[in-house]
């Protein structure tokens, strides 16, 4: 039989801290908490048919505070102060970097930091100095003020808020009766795999998400 070899340095390291400090990254680790500062330098570009989009030497200076024992995305300020308060950031100046659902759908399969920044934090800035720079984007993103339908509409195909939380529901309770959105199959064999793209995300995150829709 073939041994199979366990990285134990990725199970031990799997924020990639490594990585991170190898990059000029300053890391202070706690039994309750990593905080990582450090400087992103921004050498961007995003084409499209009509423009291509280019950030170069823009460098942001950044902390990050990963919790080690709730249950929560960790949370990223900008500390050379170049973005303003009007723009996308909490009232506690954490940067708001997009829908918390779709970034724990990807955080939570993989909890590598590295990848945190460049999946969510070069994309928020990269976002910010293209508006800054052109004026305008090459993506859109979802509202403040109703980003849980817009999320799952992009993910079920329905925009209707009623239906996308009975979908939601069932999908919490792990019940398999006819698919909400009233197409005559069951839930399983309807929308169940489309929703379940959500698998990675904790339950108590998706409950939060359906109040939400719920209001």
């Amino acid at each position: 039989m073939e041994e199979i070899k366990i990285n134990k340095l990725s199970i031990l390291d799997s924020y990639n801290l490594k990585s991170l400090r190898n990059k000029g990254f300053t890391i202070e680790e706690t039994s309750k908490k990593i905080t990582i500062t450090g400087l992103i330098k921004l050498n961007h570009f995003h084409e499209t048919d009509r423009i291509i989009y280019k950030i170069e030497d823009i460098e942001f200076e950044v902390k990050i505070i990963v919790s080690k024992k709730r249950n929560e995305l960790p949370k990223v300020f900008e500390l050379s102060k170049k973005i303003p308060k009007t723009y996308h950031k909490y009232s506690n100046e954490e940067l708001c970097l997009g829908y918390p659902l779709y970034i724990w759908r990807i955080y939570n399969q993989n909890k590598s930091l590295d990848l945190f920044i460049n999946n969510f934090i070069i994309p928020y800035f990269f976002r910010f100095c293209c508006l800054d720079v052109y004026g305008h984007a090459p993506v859109g993103e979802y509202s403040h003020s109703n980003g849980a339908l817009e999320y799952f509409k992009d993910i079920l195909g329905i925009d209707k808020k009623h239906i996308v939380s009975s979908i939601l529901e069932l999908y919490l309770l792990d019940k398999n009766v006819s698919c909400p959105c009233e197409s005559g199959l069951s839930f399983k064999n309807c929308h169940f795999d489309k929703i379940n793209v959500l698998k990675s995300v904790p339950k108590d995150i998706l409950r939060k998400n359906l109040k939400i829709l719920k209001k």
